[in-house]
């Protein structure tokens, strides 16, 4: 496995224990980065069976887009979304737009 994606895969194993916010962001920047993204959010969404009633926690360079796909009610719609409310391992995305979309 290429280098960059153990370091990616070994940084989000110890996520939770990042000392601050600030510090989580520059790590999540940091290693995302050589992958070519250029914004991220980190968001929480409620649990299976329970409302959706997502969460900003985080917004890197598209807080405009974020509150405006919050607002409108997107994140019922979102495959992404969808894919997490069914599971709890990592996928890409179109495997959420294969099953979802």
């Amino acid at each position: 496995m290429r280098a960059d994606v153990l370091r990616v895969i070994a940084f989000a194993g110890h996520i939770d224990r990042a000392p601050s916010l600030d510090v989580l962001i520059d790590g999540l920047r940091d290693h995302l980065q050589p992958f070519g993204v250029t914004s991220l959010s980190v968001n929480l969404i409620s649990a299976p069976g329970r409302q959706i009633t997502p969460r900003s926690l985080v917004d890197v360079n598209w807080k405009a887009w974020s509150d405006q796909y919050g607002r409108r009610g997107h994140v019922r719609d979102d495959p992404a979304v969808r894919m997490l409310r069914a599971q709890t391992r990592p996928f890409a995305w179109s495997d959420a737009v294969a099953v979802f979309g």
